[in-house]
């Protein structure tokens, strides 16, 4: 367990400073439920906006597995932003 909250302390640290505009980012890793983690941190650090990848799962394995940003998007204090992976187009509503 240390080792993959080592791991994940060394990926925060790849993503790049705030551009113009962004006040700050805030980074942590938590260990526990995915979303629960995600939105009681929300919550208690007051966060404006949650950046939230997705892994495009569908049918079946979405149903099997359920969707930590699906999750995170119905139950968050704050607006969230879905990110696609690579590969896929923006799609207007």
């Amino acid at each position: 367990s240390e080792k993959l909250v080592a791991d994940a302390e060394r990926m925060l640290q790849q993503i790049p400073e705030p551009s113009v505009g962004v006040q700050s980012i805030t980074r942590a890793v938590r260990v526990g439920a995915a979303f629960m983690e995600i939105i009681e941190y929300a919550q208690s650090q007051q966060i404006d906006l949650i950046v939230i990848g997705t892994h495009g799962r569908s049918g079946f394995a979405h149903i099997l597995m359920g969707s930590v940003a699906e999750r995170v998007v119905r139950k968050a204090p704050c607006p969230v932003l879905s990110v696609k992976p690579e590969g896929h187009q923006f799609v207007s509503p």
